[in-house]
């Protein structure tokens, strides 16, 4: 990511998506945390693991959240 940021793009096979996913999934970018659970269900569907943030810079991580997705869909930005 840190050395292609414009050709990552965030999504999620969740639905319906929860907050409370996103926040998990925001910890995992942009936090340096280590060691938490990957998923708000217990125990987790996919996994029993524990993952670790990659703590992106805050340029990469709007890129990958924000600016990619207005990017290839520009009615996606707001005023």
């Amino acid at each position: 990511m840190l050395k292609h940021p414009d050709q990552v793009l965030f999504g999620t096979d969740v639905f319906p998506p929860k907050a409370e996913d996103y926040r998990l999934y925001l910890r995992f970018l942009a936090t340096d945390d280590e060691s938490f659970t990957s998923s708000s269900r217990n125990p987790p569907g996919s996994g029993r693991w524990r993952i670790s943030g990659i703590d992106l810079p805050d340029d990469i991580l709007t890129r990958v959240t924000r600016s990619n997705a207005e990017r290839l869909v520009p009615s996606l930005r707001t005023a």
